[in-house]
């Protein structure tokens, strides 16, 4: 399972890539997830980790374990998201990296 997760994850076309664990499994899931390797194939990217601690009484607590590292998105692939967003609306500034 965490497998399959893994590979969309690493698919999509997105800067920044979280991935978030229930601290009570938090140990299976995060020694799986260091085998499939929490960084890109290319070296470029890694994977962000946030930790969900469910309360018996209010809101569950997510807090930021390991902070991602930026992924390298393909141009055309950008181009296209880039066209369906600006289609419904423009941005008050671009910022071109």
């Amino acid at each position: 399972m965490i497998g399959s997760i893994h590979r969309q994850l690493m698919s999509m076309p997105a800067h920044y890539r979280y991935i978030a664990i229930p601290a009570d499994s938090y140990d299976v899931a995060f020694g799986t997830l260091v085998q499939h390797g929490l960084f890109h194939a290319d070296g470029i990217g890694r994977l962000g980790i946030i930790v969900i601690t469910e309360k018996s009484e209010g809101p569950p607590i997510a807090v930021v374990d390991m902070p991602p590292e930026r992924f390298r998105i393909d141009a055309a692939k950008l181009k296209v998201i880039e066209t369906k967003l600006l289609a419904k609306s423009r941005p008050d500034i671009e910022v071109r990296i």
